[in-house]
């Protein structure tokens, strides 16, 4: 079984445990990796006055914090090159004068689970061991303290997509979610008067399905608006124009309210339009507490 780990920021990639391990002079070093297991939790419960032991009431995610040591070398090029390629990699802050700014990410290849990704950046000033002169042993051990808001390991959205080339029209998407976590999803829209699926869940791990037909009518998506985006993730606006601009008002009072639960099998739900022809991307992050494990066989779902 093989397992690599990789810091990738932009096109720039540092193979630093497993296949080309090294490649760039840089590798993980033995005892000195911290916090990529299992994301950060903390519970919370309450005793009654008379109660015996006590009863749960919620759970809270926190950011997730990794302490991770590599060890630095000379390659074809320089120690000392390598060491500044390899620390520029890391910000402290996302640039606030690039529009464009790629995060730096931490990969963690696995034959069970793929690739699995979590942006971090520095959270605290690194630590350097080194003997007295690093530049002539060509060696350094360079300890970064960094920090991922998002907890969570992050794999490619699922993505089920609809189209109709009518003035009117309707059909179904796939929605499902095979990782251990709630699925945020969102609803990616052209221009149209649409009506979507907003449905609740139901059922055991790897057996949900759907409870009652709920829908949310008449979401009007304009010419102007040059489509539209509905987002279940409550760190983003709701409903949103191309240009990220709010368009909660054209909801007219309507909410969706029911994210997708963990290990949910496959499941056809329906939308329609009129005022086409007009398509559509249901969007299905995928997060998971660990690196790599966690999958459940949904093929026995309902």
């Amino acid at each position: 079984m093989t397992l690599n780990v990789r810091i990738v920021k932009g096109s720039t990639v540092f193979h630093v445990h497993g296949d080309q391990a090294g490649a760039e002079g840089v590798y993980l070093a033995q005892g000195q990796v911290q916090g990529l297991y299992d994301s950060p939790v903390k519970t919370t419960w309450k005793a009654g006055a008379f109660q015996t032991g006590a009863t749960f009431r919620g759970r809270r995610f926190e950011h997730r914090d990794l302490v991770l040591g590599f060890h630095i070398m000379e390659t074809l090029t320089s120690w000392e090159f390598n060491d500044s390629e390899f620390r520029r990699s890391f910000d402290f802050e996302v640039d606030p004068w690039d529009p464009d700014y790629e995060p730096t990410i931490v990969e963690v290849e696995t034959e069970l689970s793929g690739v699995r990704k979590l942006d971090v950046l520095l959270h605290e000033a690194p630590d350097f061991d080194a003997p007295v002169d690093p530049i002539r042993q060509q060696h350094g051990n360079l300890i970064l303290k960094l920090r991922a808001g998002e907890p969570f390991w992050y794999t490619d959205d699922i993505v089920s997509e609809f189209s109709g080339s009518g003035a009117s029209g309707s059909g179904v998407v796939t929605v499902s979610n095979p990782s251990d976590q709630t699925a945020f999803h969102k609803w990616v829209l052209s221009p149209g008067n649409w009506t979507l699926p907003d449905r609740e869940w139901s059922g055991p791990k790897g057996a949900r399905s759907v409870v009652g037909s709920r829908n949310v009518n008449n979401i009007a998506v304009t010419q102007a608006n040059g489509g539209a985006v509905v987002d279940l993730d409550r760190n983003e606006l709701m409903f949103r124009d191309v240009n990220n601009t709010n368009l909660l008002a054209q909801l007219a009072g309507k909410f969706f309210e029911y994210p997708i639960p963990p290990y949910t099998p496959p499941v056809d739900l329906p939308v329609s339009y009129t005022g086409g022809p007009a398509n559509l991307q249901v969007r299905i992050p995928q997060r998971w507490s660990r690196p790599w494990g966690m999958e459940m066989d949904l093929s026995g779902g309902s």
